[in-house]
């Protein structure tokens, strides 16, 4: 599921304690993927592009991307050089896969972080 141009780091402790997936986009791409429940920190930051979180239910076959709000608003975020999301994506549902995807490149180095 991964972009040759996205360089990544995974990592994963002994018994689910700390998940974590990071890495730069230097092209449009997807990030490695993260399960979790409750909460995720994500950090998307430098670079110039778009990036959009995204879900999958179905083990990877079909991706939507999130919800920002209670009106529906893609979570989708324009990076320029600064950091364009720092926070924290809630969730209920076992075995649902989270990504990033990089569907707008410009320029730069886009640097990401997703742990648990």
């Amino acid at each position: 599921m991964s972009n040759d141009s996205a360089s990544k780091y995974f990592s994963v402790k002994t018994g689910g304690v700390v998940q974590e997936v990071e890495g730069t986009f230097t092209a449009t791409g997807q990030s490695d993927t993260i399960e979790f429940v409750v909460s995720l920190n994500v950090l998307i930051h430098e670079g110039v592009g778009t990036v959009a979180i995204e879900r999958s239910f179905d083990d990877g076959v079909s991706w939507q991307v999130i919800s920002q709000d209670a009106v529906g608003t893609g979570a989708s975020y324009d990076v320029n050089s600064n950091v364009a999301f720092n926070g924290v994506v809630l969730g209920q549902e076992r075995k649902a896969l989270t990504r990033l995807n990089c569907t707008a490149y410009t320029s730069g180095t886009i640097s990401y972080r997703m742990s648990q």
